[in-house]
């Protein structure tokens, strides 16, 4: 997938002050956030596991109509490309548990892992 960190974060910005702000204790999901959970847990089902992961939920924000789905557009993602990273991340298991996520190791295939660094000290230091 080619995704531009810098795009990415000032679409980011844009859309994240474009979206109304709430206060109070009753807040409710809207429509388009329900209809993603229904995607994503849609997409669950169809992938055989058992529990909606992270993963799921962004399958279900590219399949719903919104500012956040043409962010991701934008962004260079694509549901064709995001179902190939799913298969690839999750390496032919399915999602069996509540922590799944804990047992993939996209931290260290897709990210440096500045703690690991910092505890190698192969980070310099910071001089403030």
């Amino acid at each position: 997938m080619q995704v531009q960190p810098e795009k990415i974060e000032a679409i980011n910005e844009r859309i994240l002050n474009q979206i109304p702000k709430v206060t109070g204790s009753n807040t409710q999901l809207s429509a388009a956030g329900q209809e993603v959970l229904i995607k994503a847990q849609g997409a669950s089902k169809q992938l055989k596991d058992e529990f909606a992961a992270i993963e799921h939920l962004l399958l279900g924000l590219l399949m719903v109509k919104s500012p956040v789905q043409q962010f991701l557009i934008d962004s260079g993602i694509s549901e064709k490309s995001l179902q190939s990273a799913i298969t690839e991340l999750h390496q032919g298991e399915r999602v069996t548990s509540a922590t799944q996520e804990e047992q993939y190791q996209a931290l260290n295939k897709y990210a440096v892992n500045l703690n690991q660094q910092a505890n190698a000290g192969k980070l310099d230091p910071v001089i403030g």
